[in-house]
């Protein structure tokens, strides 16, 4: 016996299919090795690497999962490093990141134009703010590997370079 969806129903399978397809692990292209390994400090972040990022935190987001607002760990920047520091070490030697700070609440925003399809809503993912931190971490100190490798005349969009300088303006 078959029963029948109303239409609600039917617009909730519908959307929870969208976004189970749209979460999907594609097979990414294949990626030859790189040529020269990069040069990037492997240790344990520094308190100071910990309290930049936490300063590089936007208020007036939404927390996470874990419900911890990103001005609750900007208020006491102190106690807020020192805690993280720890934490951060820890998995630093283990080799593991938590898997809630792996979690997130999807959430769809509506994008221009019609509502009702599915592909016009874009999803966003609030992380917990811990994860965040660490993700800064890593990524300022990819950032600064990757910004010693690169050319001088490849300074178009880096940080604390110029889009254009004289140097470039003779190879047009």
């Amino acid at each position: 016996m078959k029963m029948k969806l109303n239409k609600r129903e039917v617009k909730r399978n519908t959307r929870t299919q969208h976004n189970v397809d749209s979460l999907k692990d594609k097979n990414p292209p294949d990626i030859a090795p790189a040529e020269k390994v990069l040069q990037v400090n492997c240790e344990k972040p520094s308190k100071a690497e910990i309290e930049k990022a936490i300063h590089h935190m936007k208020r007036g987001k939404a927390s996470g999962p874990d419900k911890i607002p990103a001005e609750a760990i900007k208020a006491d920047i102190e106690n807020s490093t020192e805690i993280l520091n720890y934490i951060i070490g820890k998995i630093w030697e283990q080799e593991e990141i938590p898997t809630e700070w792996k979690e997130g609440y999807l959430v769809k925003l509506p994008m221009k134009g019609d509502m009702q399809p599915c592909q016009n809503y874009r999803g966003i993912m609030l992380l917990p703010v811990p994860g965040k931190v660490l993700n800064r971490v890593i990524l300022d100190t990819l950032k600064t590997g990757v910004d010693a490798k690169l050319r001088d005349h490849q300074a178009g969009f880096r940080k604390d370079r110029p889009k254009f300088n004289s140097n470039t303006a003779n190879l047009c």
